[in-house]
């Protein structure tokens, strides 16, 4: 669990709007925890990171053979949450489930 999310995932982006009042994106994520990750691929089952409120959910990152599950679970103030479920697969604890929750 990371406050921050990884360069280049979708779910860690935010946005703001210009003196133009046009909605602008931005990337927000940590270029040394992408780094970070891809190093530790084997150690590490997925990423459940913060900080940036409009990002998407869930998106897996790196190579086809060891690809990363990145969920940004959104903000409780916004009524959101995430609900993971974390399974041994063929002896390796693997994301199995994912959903996002918004309260009432």
């Amino acid at each position: 669990m990371t406050h921050e999310g990884p360069s280049g995932s979708s779910t860690a982006i935010n946005t703001y709007f210009d003196e133009k009042g046009v909605k602008v994106n931005y990337h927000c994520g940590s270029p040394a925890l992408t780094e970070l990750l891809h190093s530790n691929r084997q150690r590490v089952v997925c990423d459940i990171h913060g900080h940036s409120h409009d990002g998407s959910f869930i998106q897996n990152i790196g190579i086809p053979r060891e690809v990363l599950p990145v969920i940004n679970p959104g903000s409780l103030g916004q009524n959101e949450y995430a609900e993971i479920v974390i399974s041994k697969v063929n002896n390796k604890w693997k994301l199995t489930e994912a959903n996002k929750i918004y309260l009432r």
